[in-house]
């Protein structure tokens, strides 16, 4: 199989990348779902927030429908449906983080310096990495192998970030009204 083969457009790196897309977004809305149940609102509106990203890579790279045959009215209903279902997830993760934290600052700054976060970083600055060779930004070639693998990689740490979380068995609770003040430390090592 060719190099194009591999990285033709819905070829198999592509179809790749949306599988490692949609386990990491199973993976932050399981954990979510685990969280909901043990009242960790904290921690469940990092995860529902961090669930967004995958969903919308994996719509991205699906083009939102296109490649399965589908047609335009319909493409236009997922991508419609696939909006509301993000924005409504970022609008209960905001409810949830609004509704428990005392300290915004201090919780902000854990979610920022969370382990996960830092492997969702790197995954974003890979993807930058990538979309130079996919449109030939700052004089760097135009090359559809190099912009496909990139993807994949920075996908991959973007799953990495899913499953740091799903096995972190820490919650955060101190963070809620009423607690110590030692909580972004613990969250960061979480």
């Amino acid at each position: 199989m060719s190099d194009i083969a591999l990285i033709s457009e819905n070829g198999p790196v592509e179809n790749l990348q949306v599988a490692v897309l949609i386990f990491a977004t199973l993976l932050f809305l399981k954990k979510s779902v685990d969280l909901y149940r043990n009242a960790d609102e904290p921690m469940l509106s990092y995860s529902m927030t961090a669930a967004v990203l995958p969903l919308l890579g994996a719509a991205r790279e699906l083009s939102f429908g296109r490649v399965l045959g589908i047609e335009h009215d319909l493409v236009m209903m997922l991508k419609l449906a696939i909006g509301m279902i993000a924005v409504s997830m970022v609008v209960f993760a905001a409810t949830f983080f609004l509704r428990s934290i005392d300290r915004y600052i201090d919780a902000i700054r854990a979610f920022v310096l969370h382990r996960s976060s830092l492997s969702i970083y790197l995954g974003l600055l890979i993807i930058g990495a990538a979309s130079l060779f996919d449109k030939g930004y700052l004089g760097m070639p135009k090359n559809a192998v190099v912009e496909e693998v990139l993807e994949l990689v920075a996908f991959c740490f973007i799953l990495r970030a899913a499953m740091i979380l799903s096995t972190g068995n820490r919650q955060i609770r101190s963070m809620q009204t009423g607690r110590s003040a030692s909580a972004p430390t613990e969250m960061a090592r979480s």
